[in-house]
């Protein structure tokens, strides 16, 4: 059994309710929120609706079962975004989702299930690696569709250009550190299309947010989430 305590950090919507009750009738465990002395079955949509979470507030969310642990971390994770609605995507990032999803759905998905009853099939499942194995690659499939769906679900969509002729998505900005003088050069993306090794950051990022709209010849200030902030000067933006 895992429990965690989630924070509410704004006031929920009855909106979410259908959305989280749906989420968790796919796990295979038991799942509870435990608000004051009130205990409510989570893959209950009657009792979900006598919820109150409001601002400041704190709620307990238990799982008890075969997929408690993928069960708390999703369900907090779709929490966290319903909170926060970060998902700034453009309408190709959608279009994107949304082939992912119905290749997810209706070629993957149909493959993985037989996957797994072929090897349910071989016998003893104590010792049936394969069948442990395919029931793994399953349920990663449909973890990734409920991410894919939360993302579409809790998302604003964006133009790729920014107002005023500023750093817009696709653009390669080169920037020089103010504390050390060092250079570097970053691409503006989004969520989706963020690739740290590859110097691709969001927008959405503490970096992102900061370069997004400037132009070339601004000193910046990066705010980080501690609190603390370093400064840059934007060099030169090249339009990709």
């Amino acid at each position: 059994m895992i429990t965690k305590t989630i924070l509410v950090e704004k006031d929920m919507d009855m909106d979410i309710i259908p959305y989280l009750v749906q989420s968790a009738c796919h796990y295979d465990c038991s799942l509870r929120i435990s608000e004051g002395n009130k205990e409510i079955n989570m893959k209950s949509i009657m009792g979900m609706t006598v919820l109150n979470l409001k601002k400041g507030t704190s709620f307990e969310l238990t799982a008890d079962g075969t997929d408690e642990i993928r069960a708390v971390s999703e369900i907090s994770g779709c929490l966290e975004e319903y909170i926060l609605k970060t998902h700034q995507l453009t309408k190709k990032d959608i279009d994107k989702i949304k082939a992912e999803i119905e290749y997810r759905k209706l070629e993957l998905r149909p493959e993985l299930i037989e996957a797994v009853k072929a090897a349910r099939e071989q016998g003893d499942l104590s010792e049936n690696f394969e069948y442990y194995a395919a029931k793994r690659e399953k349920n990663k499939n449909e973890s990734r569709i409920r991410s894919l769906e939360r993302m579409l679900k809790f998302s604003v969509v964006i133009e790729e250009t920014s107002s005023g002729g500023g750093a817009g998505i696709g653009d390669k900005i080169k920037i020089r550190f103010d504390a050390d003088g060092l250079t570097d050069e970053y691409t503006l993306v989004t969520t989706v299309g963020t690739d740290t090794l590859n110097n691709c950051i969001s927008i959405e990022s503490p970096l992102g947010k900061a370069l997004r709209g400037r132009k070339a010849g601004e000193k910046v200030n990066v705010k980080l989430e501690d609190g603390s902030s370093f400064g840059v000067t934007i060099i030169d933006i090249e339009r990709i």
